[in-house]
Parts: C-alpha cells; structure tokens; sequence
C-alpha cells in the first residue's frame, strides 16, 4: 500500500536551533486544517523553542485533499507516520476533537506521548452539531457563490452562530469563481462514520506511553458512557507517565479557546519534557 504522507506547515521559534528542535505534530478537528492552529502553535513555540510544532492537514482536509482511500481514522494514522520520514519522529502529539482520536490511533502503532483535547476515545452515537453542519453544506453546489449562501444554509440548520463565524475561515477563493471548502464534503461523510463506531478506550487503558485526555468542563461531546469512564482516569500527574491521566478545564469544546491561557500554559510546562 503507497501511503503518501499528509500536507503540513511548520512554527518555529526566532533565532533558536534548527538542530535543537524536536517535533510535537498538531492535528486538527473535523472540517478545519492545520493553519487554524497557527496562533496557538505560534505562542507554544515561542515558550519552548525546543519544539518544532508541525501543523498536519489531516486526510480530506485543507492542501491534503487528494488523500485516496479508505477514507478512516487508520488511515490517517498510517499517514501521520509515513510523515515521521519527513519530518523526524514527533516526540508528542496533541489533537483536538476528531483529531485527537486519530491521536490516539496513530499512538496504538507508534507510542508516543499524547494530549487528546475534548476527544471522547470510545464509540459515540452520533456526532451531533458535526452531522448537522455537514447535512446543511450538502445542500450547497460547490463552488458556491458567497460567505452569505454559506451563513444562510448553516442558519436554516440552526447551527450555533460561533460555529457558524468559524466555518467561514474553512473556504477559499476556488479557481473559476466563488469560494470552495478546504475539505472534502464527500471524505467528510465517510471520516465521520469512522470516528462514531472508532473505540480507543482498549489501547488508552493499555497505553505503554502517556496519553493526557484534556476534557472542557462545559463540553457536550461526553454521552453519559465515555463520561463515566474518564472519570476512572487518573489525574495528571507532574509529568505526563505512561498510561491514560486526565485533566478538566473550564472549557467547552473549543478548549483551545474557552481555556486558551491555561491550556498553554499546561502544555509549556510538561510538555514532551525529558523524564528521568
């Protein structure tokens, strides 16, 4: 099987040693890319200038939208390591939502310690807001004419106004007029599927590296099942250990915004420290 890997940009800090800086790979949720992360990777690798944060457009998703299939989570994973040969190894992994699942697979073949943001490992029922967001882009021709076609068919769903503002960014200019998406609707679908009936609870349990699951207080992407079994976890210690920790923060699902500074500041601080 030919895996080619997964389109990607690097941050890096001003001034520092390229040869000093190890790879944390960056992986995005659904519908978005890896340039929605540049703030963030931005202010982490300007704290620790060790750290090269590689942004991953993820399978389907922003310049990887020639990704063949099977359209799945181990698919992605297969991708992320076919990157190790570009980039180095990472020495860490963080993901949020759909892409801290496939954090966590990518960790099942290759064991590397993981920050899974707001990302529930085991199977869900549905995706809820996801599913209706991608119904209602169903109903667009692409390309399509405006932001404001866009604004109308995401209201007819009633899909919530910050979710609405955001999808805005995930268009481009496309070639022959209009605007396009940065990800592949029909790819969508299929990733979507994968990620309901996806269970890492087994391998998170097992996990023989540190897996660190971040999860937003105010979130509602827990159903009552995988809510129960992160309350098991252990909390997260001073260092990441091998195994499953966790963590809470008064967030909802965007913890990488509702939580912004102490997020950060959790991962400047333990982030792929060495360890004794």
């Amino acid at each position: 099987m030919n895996i080619v890997p997964p389109s990607f940009r690097t941050v890096e800090a001003d001034g520092a040693s390229a040869d000093a800086r190890r790879s944390v790979y960056v992986l995005h949720g659904i519908f978005a890319s890896g340039r929605s992360w540049r703030s963030v990777a931005r202010r982490l690798a300007e704290a620790r200038p060790d750290l090269r944060m590689v942004l991953v457009d993820l399978h389907g998703h922003g310049e990887s939208l020639d990704a063949a299939p099977p359209h799945t989570l181990e698919r992605c994973a297969h991708e992320l390591r076919a990157l190790h040969a570009v980039t180095g190894p990472p020495v860490a992994v963080i993901g949020h939502s759909f892409g801290g699942k496939v954090a966590m697979v990518h960790s099942e073949g290759f064991p590397v310690e993981t920050w899974v943001l707001d990302s529930p490992p085991g199977r869900t029922a549905d995706c809820g807001e996801a599913n209706r967001v991608l119904e209602a882009l169903r109903a667009l021709p692409e390309p399509f004419e405006s932001r404001t076609e866009l604004d109308r068919a995401l209201n007819s769903a009633e899909i919530a106004p910050a979710v609405i503002t955001w999808m805005q960014t995930n268009v481009d200019a496309a070639p022959g007029g209009g605007l396009r998406f940065r990800f592949r609707r029909d790819v969508m679908a299929d990733l979507l599927a994968d990620y309901r009936r996806t269970d890492c609870w087994p391998s998170a349990l097992s996990a023989a590296s540190p897996i660190v699951h971040v999860r937003g207080t105010r979130s509602d992407r827990w159903d009552p099942e995988n809510w129960a079994r992160f309350r098991t976890l252990p909390p997260l210690a001073t260092l990441p250990a091998p195994g499953s920790s966790s963590i809470e923060l008064d967030a909802g699902h965007w913890v990488h915004i509702d939580a912004g500074e102490p997020l950060l500041a959790l991962l400047i601080a333990r982030l792929a420290r060495p360890r004794d």
